[in-house]
């Protein structure tokens, strides 16, 4: 499917609303905010929970692996939404 794109993490697919906020696991003063269905606010700037992961931890990183959402890793949200049907 031309949707499919193993990089590209869509909040809207994984029903992340615009505006959510989003944690980082190391340091919980540092919170992402949706800004659309890929890229987030901090400090700012529009900018990926990739770069942000990699600027606070020193080298590249998955960014949704290191943010939570009600608790939960991004990552993991991915999965039972808009990853289900390739897992």
């Amino acid at each position: 499917s031309d949707d499919f794109y193993a990089g590209w993490y869509d909040f809207e697919k994984c029903s992340i609303p615009i505006g959510a906020k989003l944690i980082f696991v190391e340091d919980e003063s540092v919170i992402a905010t949706v800004h659309d269905n890929r890229k987030v606010e901090y400090n700012n700037e529009i900018t990926s929970l990739s770069a942000i992961a990699k600027s606070i931890k020193g080298y590249p990183c998955a960014g949704p692996s290191y943010f939570t959402y009600n608790g939960k890793l991004v990552a993991d949200v991915a999965d039972e939404t808009q990853w289900k049907d390739f897992n």
